[in-house]
């Protein structure tokens, strides 16, 4: 198993999988018993095993970015893994990107493990998070060069207006048109998307943080591609 900083990867390849974390301080921190009060004392994971692994699944809040639902334990030794069977899910215990990015993590390869033990959960957790529309936008790949990082429904849009500079903004990508539109009098190669600009212009451009644009996508000669508010 190869680790890495979890800033090492795109999100594409994070979205969906299960995910080991190494970081024996973390993983303890789960098992810990804690004091809540009136002699009360719970852990967040019931563990009595020694850990210092976190194995976690990746999925996208739509408003919150890349994050990741932790799923269980375990002690990573000599290359192999024991894992701690959770059976108690009361208690939800996530990661977001920026936590995560300073990790040592590994996408585990083979997750029929996992899948097996944890797939009813993760699917039953996920289905609030995402939609037929959302997925998607979320399998096109053209469109990974101007997604954020950290929010890949989120992509970098220009915006412009006759007289004025062109502006570059965010929108969150909501959903997608099914036809293709009429760009400079051809067909496009993309559908139009619809989303939320999330940034207030520094000009007036016609359109305020909050609104609903609709954006169409250009690929340029070289194979870049760019999005442009209609």
């Amino acid at each position: 198993m190869e680790f890495r900083k979890g800033s090492e990867f795109s999100f594409r390849e994070l979205y969906g999988k299960y995910i080991q974390i190494l970081d024996k301080e973390q993983a303890e921190s789960l098992v810990k018993p804690m004091d809540v009060g009136d002699g009360e004392i719970i852990k967040s994971i019931d563990c009595d095993m020694e850990v210092n692994s976190i194995f976690v699944y990746c999925y996208i809040d739509h408003h919150a970015g890349m994050s990741f639902e932790v799923i269980t334990v375990g002690m990573y030794e000599d290359g192999r893994n024991r894992i701690h069977e959770r059976t108690d899910f009361k208690s939800a215990i996530k990661f977001r990107k920026d936590i995560f990015d300073n990790f040592d993590v590994c996408v585990l390869e083979d997750d029929s493990y996992f899948d097996e033990k944890y797939g009813e959960y993760v699917r039953d957790h996920n289905k609030f998070y995402t939609n037929p529309q959302l997925e998607k936008i979320r399998n096109l790949q053209a469109i990974d060069s101007i997604r954020d990082d950290m929010f890949p429904d989120d992509i970098l849009v220009i915006f412009f207006k006759e007289g004025m500079q062109n502006e570059g903004m965010w929108v969150r990508l909501e959903k997608m048109d099914d036809d293709l539109p009429i760009i400079n009098g051809e067909e496009g190669e993309f559908p139009l998307f619809y989303g939320t600009l999330l940034n207030q212009p520094n000009q007036d451009l016609g359109v305020n943080m909050g609104d609903e644009v609709r954006v169409a996508l250009i690929r340029y000669d070289d194979g870049e591609v760019a999005a442009f508010a209609v």
